[in-house]
């Protein structure tokens, strides 16, 4: 049986956001090239992540392209043993449309971050497209 047998809940909302113009990202540890960082947990206490949500800006166009989502300790990005990949999706190309809403990508973490630990998303877009991604969450 676990130390901590009673359930730990945030003490505020944190909604962090960012946004992500076009920008091929293929690197296998998210060490270098284009990226956001969506959520930057409390420093001291840490934080929880509901979900990452993804939407075409208003008025944009873009092309199909994979989202990856990393994790990062709170140490420098760009040394690979501080990253790792959480996931993907797939976000689907849209054509702006004053008639027509654009898609919604709801991707769930559901985790406990330790303080000053940091995600940021990357794409494989090369053609067009920005992109704004809202990041759910807590302090604790």
């Amino acid at each position: 049986m676990g130390a901590n047998i009673d359930p730990i809940y945030t003490r505020v909302g944190d909604i962090q956001f960012a946004t992500l113009a076009a920008g091929a990202n293929n690197t296998a540890d998210g060490t270098s090239g284009t990226k956001a960082f969506v959520f930057t947990a409390d420093a001291t206490n840490g934080g929880f992540v509901r979900e990452i949500r993804c939407k075409p800006a208003p008025g944009t166009t873009t092309t199909v392209t994979a989202v990856r989502v990393w994790l990062n300790n709170g140490s420098s990005d760009t040394v690979a043993a501080n990253n790792i990949l959480l996931g993907d999706f797939t976000m689907p190309a849209f054509t702006a449309s004053a008639a027509a809403a654009s898609v919604d990508i709801v991707y769930a973490l559901n985790m406990a971050l330790p303080p000053g630990y940091r995600i940021f998303v990357t794409t494989a877009q090369t053609a067009t497209g920005t992109l704004h991604f809202s990041c759910i969450g807590g302090k604790y």
